[in-house]
């Protein structure tokens, strides 16, 4: 079974079960990821959680990073995006900045020095938009894992 094909059966599960499929698509992806070809594309997966579900991040870290990197998306991905975190999980994001973006705005330490006052344990990752589109579509990047397991969480 490709990781096209494979993934197309995740749609419609039931919360229950996704944990079980989620291991399963795992190694599906790092069996494609391990593939002699070199930039294999899979189809993305909605393997989502009901909006209800989802704890969103506290709204003064997510004002920091309107206000300090304008984003045109910002997801929210691991433990928290499925639902499974734990009392002392940090918030995992993914910003997708402009592709005009200069580089002194993706380095993840001026990330944390922007937000550290705020006291919210948080990995803020930047990305460029051309970046992100490319590689969420590519087994085994970043990206792919955001776009399959993650929620996006503002858009502009």
């Amino acid at each position: 079974m490709s990781c096209e094909s494979s993934q197309r059966i995740a749609r419609g599960i039931d919360a229950r079960s996704r944990s079980n499929i989620l291991a399963t698509l795992t190694g599906l992806l790092s069996t494609c990821a391990r593939a002699p070809r070199y930039g294999s594309r899979i189809v993305t997966v909605d393997l989502t959680y009901p909006e209800a579900t989802i704890e969103m991040p506290p709204a003064r870290l997510l004002d920091r990073i309107r206000d300090v990197w304008h984003p045109a998306e910002v997801w929210l991905f691991g433990r928290r995006a499925q639902n499974r975190a734990r009392p002392d999980s940090d918030w995992d994001l993914l910003r997708v900045v402009s592709d005009v973006t200069p580089d002194a705005l993706l380095d993840l330490c001026a990330a944390w020095t922007a937000v550290r006052d705020l006291k919210i344990a948080a990995d803020i990752i930047p990305v460029r938009r051309a970046e992100f589109e490319e590689a969420r579509t590519q087994c085994g990047t970043l990206a792919q894992i955001v776009a399959t397991e993650g929620r996006r969480i503002d858009a502009r």
